[in-house]
Parts: structure tokens; C-alpha cells; sequence
């Protein structure tokens, strides 16, 4: 005689109010693929880099004190930057993948032409490489943490001192 929990389950089974087929698991090919569509996302492509992102997304580069959380915050401090350098390209060179989290190393390029908060336009190019550490959730990237130089991106960009 079956239990009222082995009834009950069995009865949730048949009217679909529980599901046994496996939940589908992001794949690392899909996982290198959603960093690599962000990476072109940075490249000035706004709705790809959104698209990588999860709704409820958390950005960090703690090396200018950045916390953003959500996707409209990070929208806002990707616009000037994509807006201030025409030629604005990032690319990964690898990444390494571990069960929902991950770690890619990093290109950033591109031609200042605009002014972005507290530095004027430098008509100078910046080619600074980085690292991110990610995790994700639901298919998406739910967390990003950036590391990169930006001593080494100020002076590519800072004006060149006048000669004595």
C-alpha cells in the first residue's frame, strides 16, 4: 500500500505540479560564450552587453570604489564610456571556468574623444589589460567583479606635460 506521500507525489508528477526532468545546466561552452558576448557588449554594443547580464546584476571594480546593482546602474556608467571612445574594443584572451563561477583575463582599447567625468577629452589612445572573476545564475552573469590597472589608464590618457 503506498504512503500518502508516495499518492502525493505521484499525483504531482501526472498534473505537472512537480517536475522531475532535470533543470538544464549551463554548459562551460556556454558559460565562455556569455563572457565572450559581453566582451562585444563592452565593444559599444549596449543591448548585447545588457543581454549578458541578469536582471539583478552586481558590478564591482573595486579599484575605483564601484558598486553598481542592477542593470540600469550599470547602463549609466557604461554610456560615457561608450560615448567618449568611438573605437572603444575589449577582448578576451582566456578564461578558465569552475562549476557557476569564473575568472577571464582581458583586453580594453580604444580612442579617448570624448570627455568622461573629471577627465576631459585626451584625443589619446588607453590599451590596458584586466582580469574579471564572475558567477552565474539562471543562464546570465549575475555578479562581475573587474580588476585592472587605472594608474596605467591615466597615464595613457593624461596630457602630456609641457616640455621645460
Amino acid at each position: 500500500m503506498a504512503s500518502a506521500i508516495q499518492r502525493a507525489v505521484t499525483l504531482g508528477i501526472l498534473f505537472g505540479l512537480i517536475s522531475v526532468a532535470p533543470v538544464h545546466a549551463q554548459s562551460d561552452a556556454e558559460k565562455i560564450r556569455l563572457i565572450e558576448n559581453e566582451a562585444a557588449g563592452w565593444s559599444r554594443n549596449m543591448d548585447r552587453l545588457m543581454a549578458s547580464y541578469a536582471d539583478d546584476v552586481i558590478y564591482e571594480d573595486p579599484g575605483i570604489g564601484l558598486l553598481l546593482n542592477g542593470k540600469e546602474q550599470v547602463r549609466g556608467f557604461a554610456q560615457p564610456y561608450f560615448d567618449a571612445f568611438p573605437d572603444l574594443k575589449a577582448v578576451i584572451v582566456s578564461t578558465v571556468i569552475s562549476g557557476n563561477r569564473a575568472a577571464s583575463e582581458w583586453r580594453f582599447s580604444g580612442t579617448q574623444v570624448g570627455d568622461l567625468p573629471g577627465m576631459p577629452a585626451a584625443n589619446k589612445r588607453m590599451d590596458v589589460r584586466g582580469a574579471s572573476i564572475y558567477r552565474f545564475e539562471g543562464g546570465k552573469i549575475k555578479h562581475k567583479v573587474d580588476y585592472l590597472d587605472w594608474a596605467t589608464v591615466m597615464r595613457q590618457l593624461s596630457p602630456t606635460p609641457a616640455k621645460p
